[in-house]
């Protein structure tokens, strides 16, 4: 991913430093949801897929009050897989007090895995923050993942690929949790940026850790969509669903989103409206719940409302 000329990594200051959460803003044509210095996710559909009438099976979900960041990446046959397990997680998690230990979260994502059915295969690759004690709960099942880099770019910790898909493992044998230093990030990403990072010519970890050097944080789900608009060509890709944040900055409220994971039809729906995009539609604008927007359309659902 080359560097762009005037553009300079971004200074991420801590939550301390200036005392208020960042703002959020949303991008519907391009699915993407940022905060400044903090955080970055979006959702890229794969090259050829639409065309071949696949749906995007990369769900997100955003839980910002409850501290929840997680992907799912749903089967080509079922990709809305992903969505009705996220959905369904959303769920628990508004429902109860959230765990404080990794059994209790064990426990809470294993009753998500028993509602999923058999041909809804999904992965899932999660956080959950506990800025009390400066760590996260890793919760992942599958071939998505999870890193966590240092502020010099260094990997601190990182998930391996594993078969506890949703839909065909009872639920998770585990939860991890690792620690937080101060400037570290997070990212969260399915499968999909294993291909991104081949046609940059290095592992997804080094991506990250080489897209943080470049770009500010939320400058990155404007520079992966043109990333790989100018490099793919004809080489097809995955889609790719990313999560990018800075636990020290992200919002500690706000609400909670699901994105992605859509059918055939759903999907060609989206591109549809992407194709016939107005400029207000293409363009970041703040999110604000007040406005009661509706953006089921372009794939995005705001839970709990």
């Amino acid at each position: 991913m080359g560097p762009i000329p005037g553009m300079a990594k971004g200074t991420a200051l801590t939550r301390s430093e200036t005392n208020s959460d960042p703002p959020l803003f949303l991008c519907a044509a391009r699915r993407a949801v940022k905060a400044p210095g903090a955080l970055a996710a979006c959702l890229v559909s794969g090259a050829g897929r639409v065309e071949n009438r696949q749906g995007n099976g990369d769900c997100l979900l955003l839980d910002f009050s409850r501290r929840v960041f997680a992907v799912s990446d749903g089967s080509d046959r079922f990709p809305a897989a992903s969505r009705t397990f996220l959905s369904r997680l959303a769920g628990l998690l508004a429902g109860s007090d959230l765990p404080s230990t990794r059994a209790g979260w064990l426990d809470l994502v294993n009753q998500a895995y028993a509602g999923q059915e058999y041909i809804e295969r999904t992965t899932f690759s999660g956080v959950a923050l506990d800025p009390a004690k400066n760590r996260a709960f890793i919760l992942h099942g599958g071939d998505s993942m999870v890193f966590v880099l240092d502020a010099s770019g260094q990997v601190l910790y990182s998930t391996p690929a594993d078969m506890n898909f949703a839909g065909r493992a009872l639920g998770l044998t585990r939860v991890n949790a690792a620690d937080l230093p101060e400037g570290c990030v997070i990212a969260i990403a399915t499968d999909g940026l294993s291909d991104v990072a081949r046609l940059a010519g290095m592992p997804a970890q080094k991506l990250c850790a080489e897209a943080l050097s470049r770009f500010a944080i939320h400058d990155l789900p404007d520079k992966l969509p043109k990333f790989l608009a100018n490099t793919a060509g004809d080489v097809l890709h995955d889609d790719v669903g990313f999560i990018m944040l800075s636990p020290d900055r992200v919002p500690a409220s706000g609400p909670a989103l699901l994105m992605g994971g859509t059918t055939s039809i759903q999907e060609r729906r989206v591109q549809a409206l992407v194709a016939d995009a107005c400029a207000e539609s293409c363009a970041w604008a703040p999110l604000d719940l007040s406005l009661e927007t509706d953006w089921t359309d372009w794939g995005i659902r705001v839970l709990g409302r």
